[in-house]
């Protein structure tokens, strides 16, 4: 840990580390270690944003963006996340259930 320390240091870095926990965040994840499941993890006042269905993308990546976005947890906390994850393709002028 010491060498790891030091070589953060050496770019003008810090380095935190965490231990005994029971649940950790990862990207756009949330892990609960306890119970072995995933859930999306947003930061507070974070707004998702895909690309608008009226862009110059390839049309074969607008097509499959809604099949793209993937909510990898259980049941319960899919429910929970589906309005947030639809009302943000909405938005971007895509309509999916």
């Amino acid at each position: 840990m010491r060498k790891l320390t030091k070589l953060f240091e050496e770019v003008d870095l810090t380095i935190t580390v965490d231990s005994n926990l029971f649940a950790t965040d990862f990207l756009d994840l949330s892990y609960d270690l306890q119970n072995d499941t995933l859930f999306p993890f947003r930061k507070p006042n974070n707004n998702t944003l895909y690309i608008n269905k009226s862009s110059n993308r390839p049309p074969n990546i607008i097509r499959q963006l809604s099949v793209m976005i993937n909510i990898s947890c259980n049941e319960n906390e899919f429910n929970r996340a589906k309005p947030y994850y639809e009302n943000a393709l909405a938005n971007s002028g895509i309509k999916f259930k």
